[in-house]
């Protein structure tokens, strides 16, 4: 059966599901047909004040013949993502969902076409059933971050949602109506790379933005300069849309990890799992990006944020899948006191 991508909320004493809402066309089970837009990388984001959950989605596993035969007919980009508009279509999308009821309050789609799977990938010979050729596979592996009440010129304020993609771009967007505030690149995009797993926040206003170089691109980085192909954390300004300090570079470039801000010792830093075998987290300064201290967390790799609580730093070890991380050996969570 195609899988239908969706939000479900549950009953927290009885687990009993409250509402699903569903990110990808009714598909009827049949094969062939809608499937995918699939909600991964980081949990979603709730916002009591509007009565919101925020979500990003995922790129499409199949679409109906129709819509192929519409795109293979198209001639530019635009006119085939028009083969895509149909109700209830939301992949590479932030979309905000009510609390209540699990209604749709809004969506905002930022790519025309992806329709992919992993038999999209050069790796097995004679394997052709890859369902859109040249679709970039640009999810929006993480929940966007969310600044309330924020001050966007004058006395105007917003309340303002960033979200980074695999495309190695970030958005903002205004939180009631989904509308794009603005777009800025991050770093070099790919399948394997750009922004996944999360990202995160000092909660005020900046946002410090995980990418990964995966591919080793000759890639200029333009705020701020010089370029460099090696990966990096980078932080913005929300409110001001494009103000970009700092970076670090990561230990191996291709690596990916939740970032998390730590506030400690009277000092501020982000936390940088950068998937190595050892299980290494880049402690960074937060004001700067200067690289302070690496920690070691394994044998095994460490893909996703830390967690902060009661003066220690909490860290998830052994991630391995599709030929990267290495499995845990000896233990699967590892502290550090701040």
């Amino acid at each position: 059966m195609p899988s239908q991508a969706s939000v479900v909320k549950l009953d927290a004493r009885s687990g009993a599901k409250l509402w699903q809402c569903f990110t990808a066309p009714e598909n009827y089970g049949v094969p062939g047909n809608w499937s995918g837009n699939a909600v991964w990388g980081s949990a979603p984001t709730i916002d009591e004040k509007n009565g919101l959950v925020y979500v990003g989605t995922g790129n499409s596993y199949d679409v109906p013949d129709s819509a192929k035969q519409c795109m293979d007919a198209a001639t530019t980009p635009q006119d085939k993502g028009k083969c895509l508009d149909v109700p209830g279509n939301w992949f590479n999308s932030v979309i905000g969902i009510y609390i209540a009821n699990g209604s749709l309050a809004w969506g905002h789609r930022v790519s025309y076409v992806d329709v992919w799977t992993a038999a999209c990938l050069p790796l097995v010979p004679g394997i052709t059933d890859c369902p859109v050729k040249n679709s970039p596979d640009y999810d929006f592996g993480q929940a966007p971050l969310y600044f309330p009440s924020t001050v966007c010129g004058g006395s105007e304020t917003k309340d303002i949602l960033v979200a980074a993609q695999k495309s190695g771009w970030a958005y903002g967007f205004d939180a009631r109506n989904g509308e794009m505030l603005w777009s800025t690149p991050v770093g070099p995009g790919s399948t394997a790379g750009g922004s996944q797993w999360g990202s995160t926040t000092n909660g005020v206003d900046t946002v410090f933005l995980q990418n990964s170089n995966h591919y080793f691109l000759n890639y200029t980085l333009i705020k701020p300069a010089p370029g460099s192909p090696a990966g990096r954390i980078r932080h913005t300004s929300q409110s001001s849309a494009v103000r970009m300090q700092g970076q670090a570079p990561a230990a191996d470039p291709q690596r990916m990890g939740a970032p998390t801000y730590v506030a400690a010792q009277g000092s501020a830093y982000v936390v940088y799992p950068i998937m190595s075998p050892d299980g290494k987290l880049v402690v960074m300064r937060a004001d700067s990006g200067a690289v302070w201290t690496t920690l070691v967390a394994g044998p095994g790799s460490v893909v996703s944020g830390p967690a902060v609580a009661n003066g220690y730093l909490y860290v998830g070890v052994g991630y391995s899948r599709f030929g990267w991380g290495a499995p845990a050996s000896t233990h699967g969570l590892a502290a550090f006191k701040l």
